[in-house]
């Protein structure tokens, strides 16, 4: 059986599988309420993925660097591996994965990825860092997928729930053709700061938002009531997506992208891609806040 790893506070309840270092469980203590997508295969199998050393697909399923040609899947490969132990109490967690052959077979680079989680009163951090080894620098992205269950109690509807951005009277979004990024967007304009969701908003695939204001967004249900609030400074970009008619939607802070549809296939010319001198450390961090 996969290792899953509790953390507990007064106000939240989390589990994280050793597999992906990947969070699974969110309890509001108060409210009874499971926060996360609980991976029904028949919407989506997961619950909040880590995205590493890749976000998105990749043209043709690969790339190359330095002469050589490589294959990555979709979204990279930490969220499909086991990672190790490395320290633990009530309210914090932290799980590693290092560069071994495998990876090297599709990734060149030594690493040593580290996931920390900490509660804190009504919040759960999620602390990404990423640690070079090696010798020459070190090209990766990185980024969340955690999925929300939308409150659907006493007839309440996707309609029914808004998002809010703290500082934006407009989105950019761009647009997905076949997973690839598209030079086109949308100038979306907010309702003051609110995007309100709805059933059909991902019928073409994930919203990719760019040149983003705000470094957080609010989750309000009916009659403007908070659900939560993601706080994801640091992140440049941020993905919304969800299955058509499914009843969560992921939020997801990104530090790199998907390939775009011109794109010439090397890494080090990938769109947001983050380049880590040897021996240096990086680290980003996103929040989920409750409300009492």
């Amino acid at each position: 059986m996969d290792s899953l790893y509790t953390l507990e506070n007064e106000s939240l309840a989390a589990a994280v599988t050793a597999v992906g270092a990947e969070l699974q469980s969110l309890v509001h203590k108060s409210r009874r309420r499971e926060l996360l997508w609980q991976r029904d295969a028949a919407y989506w199998a997961r619950s909040s993925p880590v995205l590493f050393p890749c976000i998105g697909e990749l043209k043709n399923g690969g790339y190359t660097y330095r002469g050589n040609s490589y294959v990555l899947p979709k979204h990279g490969f930490a969220r499909d591996r086991t990672f190790q132990f490395l320290s633990k109490n009530e309210q914090a967690l932290s799980l590693g994965l290092s560069s071994d052959a495998a990876t090297r077979s599709c990734y060149p680079f030594p690493f040593e990825l580290r996931i920390h989680y900490m509660l804190d009163q009504r919040q759960l951090a999620c602390t990404y860092e990423v640690y070079n080894p090696g010798t020459e620098c070190l090209l990766f992205s990185i980024g969340g997928h955690p999925a929300f269950q939308l409150e659907q109690h006493e007839g309440q509807r996707w309609s029914d729930h808004t998002l809010h951005f703290e500082a934006d009277q407009h989105l950019r979004r761009y647009f997905l053709q076949d997973g690839l990024l598209r030079e086109d967007h949308e100038r979306y304009a907010l309702d003051n700061g609110r995007l309100p969701l709805s059933t059909n908003m991902f019928s073409q695939d994930a919203w990719v938002i760019k040149e983003l204001q705000s470094t957080g967004v609010t989750l309000l249900g009916s009659d403007d009531v908070v659900q939560l609030h993601f706080d994801f400074e640091g992140f440049p970009y941020l993905g919304l997506w969800a299955p058509v008619g499914a009843p969560f939607l992921c939020i997801e802070p990104w530090c790199g992208l998907p390939d775009g549809v011109s794109h010439n296939g090397n890494l080090d010319q990938r769109e947001g891609i983050q380049r880590l001198p040897s021996g240096a450390l990086w680290q980003r961090t996103w929040r989920v806040n409750v409300p009492a």
